[in-house]
């Protein structure tokens, strides 16, 4: 087991989420809504720019990996939404970011690999706990082994969107090495209960834990890897498939909005 947080060390972090975020920050101090939603694919934020009239809070999230716009709707200022990043890494320096600036709840909405037969392409998957595959959570917290969402905003995620979408609440995991989802690796992730992978859904869970901020993540199953039963070749099933991607965001949206009022 990996074990790099280090319990008895009570020296305060060379780089400061909260300093780093007021320092580079140009103008007027900025204080976000208590809500975020965390896109974590590229067709999330044109997405909400296309179906909901947005305002800019800020064209650069101060964040420390490549800063960011975060955006809100009109009527419905409780909520900003922005590019959560990629990875692990970049998704804790967001949730931290964020949290500086205000932030207390983390609406995760992201895409999954699914390697389970019975979960399809667009299905909605809504972890009740994540296998930790990536480095940034061991960081956090001691011989951490599963990531879990709050339960209250985990329960409430899946009682608004199943009404809308086929949801799944099964166990996922997060990887940092993508070019390392082998066969066999995921049929050792199967026999662990899991249905699918992504790479940074774990870490947004564990650093809000850590942070002492409510997260939930909110999946859609974007492709299917081939399997022993289904040798069929990989490929971005979520490209054929749009309408039920933009029915994905639309739901997480009206969560978020619902949360934020």
């Amino acid at each position: 087991m990996i074990d790099w947080y280090l319990e008895n060390d009570d020296t305060e972090p060379v780089i400061q989420a909260r300093v780093h975020a007021r320092s580079e920050h140009r103008g007027e101090p900025l204080d976000l809504p208590e809500t975020a939603v965390l896109f974590f694919q590229s067709q999330g934020v044109p997405y909400l720019q296309a179906h909901h009239p947005v305002i800019t809070l800020t064209e650069m999230l101060p964040r420390f990996l490549f800063p960011t716009p975060v955006y809100a709707v009109k009527g419905e200022e409780g909520v900003c939404f922005l590019d959560g990043g990629r990875g692990a890494p970049q998704g804790a320096d967001t949730v931290e970011t964020l949290f500086a600036l205000g932030v207390k709840k983390f609406i995760l909405v992201g895409y999954c690999g699914c390697f389970a037969g019975e979960v399809g392409l667009c299905d909605a998957v809504a972890p009740p706990r994540i296998l930790v595959e990536e480095g940034t959570s061991h960081h956090y917290h001691p011989r951490i082994r599963w990531a879990a969402p709050s339960p209250e905003l985990h329960r409430q995620a899946v009682a608004f969107l199943s009404p809308r979408l086929r949801v799944w609440e099964q166990p996922t995991v997060t990887t940092d090495a993508v070019y390392r989802q082998t066969v066999r690796k995921e049929a050792l992730w199967r026999q662990q209960g899991c249905v699918g992978v992504d790479m940074e859904a774990s870490a947004v869970l564990s650093v809000s834990q850590y942070l002492g901020a409510e997260a939930v993540a909110l999946l859609l199953v974007s492709d299917k890897h081939p399997t022993a039963e289904d040798p069929t070749p990989w490929s971005w099933g979520v490209r054929r498939r749009v309408e039920a991607r933009d029915r994905f965001f639309q739901a997480a949206i009206d969560f978020a909005f619902a949360q934020g009022r």
